[in-house]
């Protein structure tokens, strides 16, 4: 049997996953987005100067998929790419602090590798936020148990921290197993480390979790004919 798509309208929208399951696909949406103008500007500029020569560099530095190549060389040649506006973030200190979306992209485009390593890393606040607000539901179960040593992976740089006595129970989710080997290897996947779960098990993961929790008391409408757990 094929496994079903799963996506934050698949949630129950009266649980506390759900809003945890959007903020998280926010966050990997805006970094996907803005390393792909920033990487399409500079391939732009390339383009702009007609250098084969800088073009080709550009095509052996970038190790990617073809299909993912031609995708930012249609890019840089559509016309002059507009970013969002600057971010302005209130601010009790200096009343706003601005954020140029522009310069972030450069630097995303630049340190690509470098700097999505460290946003998979704040990603497991995903992981973070879904064990500690559900306390009050939670058992020593297998499932339950994984996702703690996910949540302490989280809160140790990205790694698993599998010390002492632990795994105290046993803790497993599909074919997943925490044991004593994983300590100090990655939770999730990425080009620069090899991790026990990908991005997208994040969400999977948030979905098998808390079928008991309460509904929230400030639910937002749930759209038609979707399938909710």
């Amino acid at each position: 049997m094929s496994t079903p798509e799963i996506t934050p309208n698949n949630f129950d929208r009266s649980k506390p996953f759900y809003p945890l399951a959007v903020a998280y696909i926010c966050l990997l949406f805006g970094y996907k987005e803005l390393a792909g103008h920033g990487a399409a500007r500079m391939l732009h500029a390339i383009l702009e100067d007609e250098d084969e020569g800088a073009l080709e560099e550009w095509r052996k530095a970038n190790d990617a998929s073809d299909e993912l190549r031609d995708t930012m060389e249609r890019m840089a040649r559509a016309t002059e790419l507009e970013l969002m506006p600057p971010l302005e973030l209130a601010s009790k200190v200096q009343g706003k602090i601005k954020i140029d979306a522009e310069i972030v992209a450069e630097d995303l485009a630049q340190n690509a590798l470098y700097l999505g390593a460290f946003t998979m890393r704040t990603a497991g606040s995903l992981l973070i936020v879904a064990y500690e607000s559900t306390a009050a539901y939670r058992d020593k179960g297998p499932l339950w148990e994984f996702l703690r040593h996910c949540r302490n992976a989280a809160a140790h740089n990205g790694r698993f921290h599998v010390v002492g006595d632990e795994p105290r129970r046993r803790a497993k989710w599909e074919s997943f197993n925490v044991t004593k080997s994983l300590h100090g290897t990655a939770l999730f996947h990425s080009q620069m480390d090899p991790g026990l779960i990908g991005p997208g098990d994040a969400i999977r993961l948030a979905y098998s979790a808390c079928p008991g929790c309460p509904s929230s008391s400030r639910t937002p409408p749930a759209p038609a004919a979707t399938s909710r757990r």
